[in-house]
């Protein structure tokens, strides 16, 4: 019994050592780099003063992006990150502004992002197809845009003077407005655009969809939901134009748009649905 005894926590002490060696080399594996971090921006007593630098420096996945109200004059852009950039003030006292002319304010290439509480503002976009305000140029890119207002921005020959792309976006509980395209002045999608419980008015279009213009080409698809789409205008589609794919409006107004061909929606080559969409245009 005593010998047995002996082997029983000899075992015992071997295995106990075995545990805490893994764990050092979990430890050592897993930094606390590795998780996800929260990184602030403001004028001054912050990590860093411009958007930019704090995206530089977050990690692969999970990052959390707090600005503090001010305007920043930059071009933001998101690689390969999943990141939530929120504004601890919201968007009537933070903007983040165009700082030339043809550069976007935000672009996502193969990243998700989080945009929450922004005035997005200033982009001119000229000779270029590009859209303006915010470009998601692959598509692999992923942006949510929420509680935001993206406003004055413009692509003279481009797509989607506000917001435009061939990947994901969607747009909760915000505001599009005054932008300018040749399609799509507010929105313009060749992927997925979603938009909920917003409104997107006043955008101009020389071409389709003054409002929002769901693409010509691929097989984009368009999900809008409890929104108003109001006083925009276009050639074609003055408050939407889908051209491809398909499109899908609900609980929505579609109001006081104007356009030669189609006020309100102008419709060509694929499948819309609408339930509980109340039609007001003029021309």
């Amino acid at each position: 019994m005593g010998s047995g005894g002996s082997i029983f926590r000899r075992r015992s002490l071997s295995s106990a050592l075995a545990l805490v060696t893994a764990l050092a080399t979990f430890m050592v594996a897993t930094p606390e780099t590795a998780r996800a971090a929260t990184i602030t921006v403001c004028a001054a007593g912050c990590d860093f003063t411009t958007i930019q630098a704090a995206v530089n420096v977050a990690q692969l996945s999970g990052d959390i992006i707090t600005v503090g109200p001010g305007i920043y004059a930059e071009s933001v852009f998101v690689s390969n990150q999943t990141l939530t950039i929120e504004s601890t003030g919201g968007a009537a006292v933070t903007s983040i502004q165009a700082p030339a002319v043809n550069t976007n304010v935000v672009t996502v290439n193969i990243g998700n992002l989080t945009l929450d509480g922004f005035t997005v503002t200033g982009a001119s976009i000229t000779g270029q197809a590009n859209p303006g305000g915010i470009f998601v140029n692959n598509t692999g890119g992923t942006i949510t845009v929420r509680d935001s207002v993206i406003a004055s921005n413009s692509s003279a020959s481009g797509r989607g003077g506000g917001l435009g792309g061939f990947g994901t976006m969607t747009v909760i509980n915000s505001v599009v407005a005054n932008n300018s395209a040749s399609e799509g002045g507010g929105l313009w999608s060749s992927g997925t655009m979603t938009v909920i419980d917003s409104t997107v008015t006043d955008n101009t279009a020389t071409s389709g969809g003054g409002g929002i213009y769901n693409a010509t080409f691929g097989s984009p698809t368009l999900d809008v939901t409890r929104s108003t789409i109001s006083s925009n205008s276009a050639s074609r589609g003055g408050g939407i134009a889908s051209e491809s794919g398909t499109a899908v409006v609900q609980d929505s107004l579609i109001s006081g748009n104007t356009a030669s061909q189609g006020a309100g929606v102008w419709v060509t080559g694929e499948s819309v649905a609408t339930n509980d969409v109340q039609l007001r245009n003029t021309t």
